[in-house]
């Protein structure tokens, strides 16, 4: 056979390949707005964990618990201040302005690891919170994920840029990867999972 009907042949046969996969490639169903095939989808991790019950309810305790110890520390500066002034009242070098320095003292002690405890369990809580919802939020996309043929999932922000939010909230979104997507926010998919 000569080699330009080879050719021929060849290139008829790789266009026909060609054709049929192009008409056959697989959708992901229910995304007709998503482009037919895609292994990639974005998500809005902080409207996910702001639609979880569970974690707005836990963290609206936290702040609870924050606002009680707030109070009480400011409670607590109040006893030192009021220590401190009958302290400048007392004759210096009297028995009793050595006592009120030693109760001042202790009470300062007090406040502090008042503090110190309550942040550190403020810490701990809000770690393990964000821990536990980012697992359940990172299991129900990947069996989404795996479900629909999406092989990577990039979070991103999909709040509009806003010149009324804090500097730090407009550098974040400045800053984050994705600049533009069409079509491929899966976030309402999930949010319908959650809850």
């Amino acid at each position: 056979m000569p080699r330009q009907s080879a050719f021929a042949i060849t290139s008829t046969l790789l266009a026909l390949l060609l054709g049929y996969t192009w008409a056959n490639r697989a959708t992901v169903v229910g995304q007709e707005d998503r482009p037919a095939r895609t292994d990639i989808a974005l998500v809005d991790m902080v409207k996910l964990f702001n639609a979880d019950k569970e974690y707005v309810a836990k963290r609206e305790e936290l702040q609870s618990e924050v606002a009680e110890a707030q109070k009480a520390f400011q409670e607590k500066q109040q006893v030192l201040m009021q220590l401190q002034t009958e302290g400048r009242k007392a004759k210096p070098g009297s028995e009793e302005q050595r006592r009120i320095g030693t109760e001042f003292q202790q009470k300062a002690k007090e406040t502090e690891e008042f503090r110190q405890n309550h942040i550190l369990k403020v810490l701990e809580a809000e770690k393990m919170l964000n821990i536990k919802t980012y697992r359940v939020i990172a299991d129900r996309i990947q069996k989404y994920a795996d479900e629909k043929g999406i092989r990577l999932v990039i979070r991103f922000a999909a709040q509009p840029l806003d010149d009324t939010k804090p500097p730090q909230e407009i550098l974040a979104l400045i800053n984050q990867d994705v600049v533009y997507q069409s079509g491929l926010d899966i976030t309402e998919e999930i949010l319908q999972t959650l809850n």
